[in-house]
């Protein structure tokens, strides 16, 4: 499921940071992640609101 899921566009997908899989470092890889903390969420959703909002 997840695998097919990959292949169609404007997915956003939320992973631990530190996690260690093979699918999650795909998804590294191929997408744009963004790390969010608390100071920086808001301005990190607003990027991402602007980001979808384009397509």
């Amino acid at each position: 499921l997840v695998e097919s899921l990959l292949e169609r566009e404007n997915l956003l997908f939320t992973v631990h940071y530190k996690a260690d899989h093979p699918l999650i470092e795909r998804i590294k890889k191929s997408f744009t992640v963004y790390v969010i903390d608390e100071k920086n969420r808001n301005s990190v959703a607003e990027e991402i609101v602007k980001t979808y909002a384009r397509d």
